[in-house]
């Protein structure tokens, strides 16, 4: 049995009913280009075989007995297709705003957690066109990276090679599933490691803990000192999460972003920052007559050596920069972004140097969930910015064009997952000649979440013209 990593773990035991430790995708699909007629049984089988690889989608995760340690993945007997891969048919599915209305509705839905961290809906028109797909996982099964890489396994790089048959489902061998551990070996594994393991593994996050805090005090105590999350202002949204989630996206020209970054000559993550907070002042000057002090966003930013292999163990940390929302000049904000982004960059570099684990190794997984029920109950999180208002993430997609099935992917938005105070997620996915951004939120939060979406595009025409960009 392979035991959650203490990352993995701390998403699955954090997670409470308004805060969702799930990451919801939409592929917008275009099915003339399918080699032959769109059929959802063959479509299916095909979409199984091709998933069927990836070893999480048949594992469920084994809870160790009262949370005292690590939950372990365990075989479910298989890869059941038709339990994870369903139809559905939406009446307006040719709209896209009806397409996000539904992965809306499915990113609200918590996975059940003894089955497989994972699902996926295949859209179709009423009259039997395909439309989307939805896929659902859980991020302890993947990061942002490590989730692009093993959905490799459903992408073709042509239409012409992808397959358009698999083996009927009915057909399959009847899965067996396997019997969850024993309660009282994993009660004594528990034991044994709670003794040995766990106080080592403590030492050592306390061992890091001093290390960095030489850098952090500088960096606290400098006059020209980085933006952390606590430094984020109270929610300026009229509500907080809730169980509901309301989604929507734009796509933007990766050329026109591109032409900003050499312009200004800055990172193309900090473009992307500049139109998020470009995008959110606008929203909020509309709503609000003023834009309120400047947001806080916080970053995932990947720690996986360049050479290291990918492997579906979440490997990033958060950096934390301005949005410059309550800034009225473009550019002036598009400076304070880069000097902020450059300030955290430093800061997570050297916390990084002085690294060895997980701060959530410290103590066992009944740990985070108790902290995480005394904050929701407490309601700590409204009163405390902890983790900066706005969840943003970059995500280096393919530079070509895709296929699922024969049919090609015209659009693929990511929905990230909202918690404690941030309460608004932006996930950015490149994808061929564009960069597709999902937008994620409740609807307590954001009601009018299509507007906001809407907002990005002006916001980077503004940063193009604002800088002479052609």
């Amino acid at each position: 049995m392979e035991r959650l990593s203490a990352i993995d773990a701390a998403l699955i035991h954090g997670e409470m009913p308004e805060w969702h430790g799930h990451v919801t995708s939409l592929l917008v699909l275009d099915p003339t280009s399918m080699p032959s007629a769109y059929r959802f049984e063959l479509f299916r089988a095909a979409l199984a075989a091709r998933l069927a690889g990836v070893a999480r989608f048949g594992q469920r995760v084994g809870a160790a007995p009262w949370g005292v340690d690590r939950p372990v993945w365990i075989d479910d007997g298989g890869f059941d297709a038709e339990h994870h891969i369903k139809r559905l048919v939406l009446p307006n599915a040719g709209s896209i705003e009806h397409l996000f209305r539904a992965a809306g509705e499915v990113a609200g839905r918590q996975l059940e957690h003894d089955r497989p961290l994972w699902e996926c809906y295949v859209v179709e028109t009423r009259r039997g066109r395909l439309r989307a797909l939805i896929m659902k996982n859980h991020h302890a099964l993947f990061d942002g990276v490590g989730g692009l890489e093993s959905m490799q396994a459903m992408f073709d790089m042509s239409a012409a090679t992808a397959s358009a048959h698999g083996e009927p489902v009915s057909a399959r061998p009847p899965r067996v599933r396997s019997a969850r551990p024993n309660a009282v070996d994993m009660l004594l594994r528990s034991a044994v490691r709670g003794l040995v393991v766990q106080p080592a593994e403590s030492v050592k996050v306390a061992r890091q803990l001093i290390r960095q805090a030489l850098p952090v005090g500088r960096a606290v105590l400098s006059g020209d000192r980085p933006v952390l999350g606590l430094n984020a202002p109270r929610n300026p949204f009229p509500g907080w999460i809730s169980r509901e989630r309301t989604v929507s996206g734009a796509q933007l020209s990766m050329q026109q972003m591109k032409a900003v970054r050499h312009q200004a000559d800055i990172k193309l993550n900090e473009v992307l920052l500049a139109v998020v907070g470009g995008a959110l002042r606008r929203y909020l000057v509309a709503r609000q007559g003023v834009s309120g002090p400047s947001l806080v966003a916080n970053v995932a930013v990947s720690t996986r050596a360049a050479d290291e292999k990918v492997d579906s163990s979440n490997k990033f940390s958060v950096m934390f920069a301005t949005l410059g929302t309550a800034i009225s000049d473009p550019l002036v904000r598009l400076s304070a972004i880069h000097d902020s982004s450059v300030k955290a960059k430093l800061l997570t570099e050297a916390l990084q140097n002085r690294s060895d684990t997980s701060v959530a190794a410290a103590g066992p997984p009944i740990l985070v969930s108790g902290l995480a029920r005394l904050c929701r109950a407490a309601g700590l999180h409204r009163r405390i910015s902890l983790i900066g208002n706005i969840g943003v993430s970059n995500v280096p997609g393919p530079p070509v064009q895709l296929f699922v099935g024969g049919a090609a992917v015209s659009a693929m938005f990511v929905f990230g997952p909202l918690m404690l105070n941030s309460v608004v997620n932006f996930t950015a996915v490149s994808n061929g000649d564009h960069l597709d951004v999902g937008v994620a939120s409740s609807p307590g939060v954001i009601p009018d979440i299509d507007e906001l979406a809407r907002l990005l595009q002006p916001a980077l025409d503004e940063l193009t013209e604002s800088l002479g960009c052609r």
